[in-house]
């Protein structure tokens, strides 16, 4: 006999804590873990328009608006949501 467990509390629960707070900036190294690709993807995504810009804060410091970050998490979970219906 074979029992299903739920994990969904538990991913939500990761979400949670691995969620960027939505003040502040985060630097990619932050925001990568979040996202389903990796850098390369984010600048290409950037570049095409389908990314947030993130703000050059220094010639060597690059970050995004967290607000901006979660708002684009939110829309890619809910349109990935609406096509597994």
């Amino acid at each position: 006999m074979s029992a299903t467990i739920d994990i969904s509390p538990l991913i939500n629960l990761i979400d949670e804590i691995t969620i960027l707070p939505p003040q502040g900036m985060s630097r990619a190294s932050k925001i990568l873990p979040l996202l389903p690709f990796g850098s390369t993807e984010l600048w290409k995504r950037v570049e095409s328009g389908d990314f947030p810009k993130p703000v050059k804060l220094g010639p060597k410091c690059t970050a995004w608006k967290n607000a901006d970050v979660l708002g684009w998490i939110a829309s890619f979970k809910a349109e990935s949501a609406e096509a597994t219906q």
